[in-house]
């Protein structure tokens, strides 16, 4: 077989995990498209990938996107310059995207966005209140 494979590269962005570089873009006008995100964002740096998420029941855009950035640097500098900034006349709210779990490790991040949100957050709720109930002890339980 043909063993020869060109070195890997070490560059900085490889160490970085994905989410870091992955800015999360609220506040989103109706009229904003991946090509109108990209546009605001480019001017901070090589952007890998734009995505806003469609509600496909109602078939329109549901008001918040991902921006995926080359270098963490880059999506570190357009969340402080564009956290607060406007668009379309709607005041954007700009972070860093939360971080993937490993639930479908190929699949970006917003596309796990409903799972994590039915599924995780419900659960981490009960799991409170489960050992909030747990913590107290029955009436009867001094000995």
């Amino acid at each position: 077989g043909n063993q020869a494979r060109p070195p890997r590269r070490r560059g900085s962005r490889m160490n970085v995990p994905r989410h870091q570089r992955t800015l999360y873009v609220g506040g989103l006008d109706e009229q904003v498209d991946e090509a109108v995100l990209l546009n605001t964002f480019i001017c901070f740096g090589d952007i890998k990938e734009v995505n806003i998420p469609k509600d496909y029941a109602e078939n329109k855009a549901r008001g918040f996107g991902f921006v995926e950035f080359e270098e963490e640097n880059d999506a570190l500098e357009a969340m402080d310059n564009m956290d607060g900034a406007e668009l379309f006349g709607r005041i954007l709210k700009v972070n860093v995207a939360k971080p993937q779990l490993n639930l479908q490790p190929n699949k970006p991040i917003w596309e796990q966005e409903e799972y994590i949100k039915q599924h995780v957050v419900a659960g981490a709720a009960q799991d409170a209140r489960e050992a909030s109930a747990a913590a107290v002890p029955p009436p009867d339980a001094e000995a």
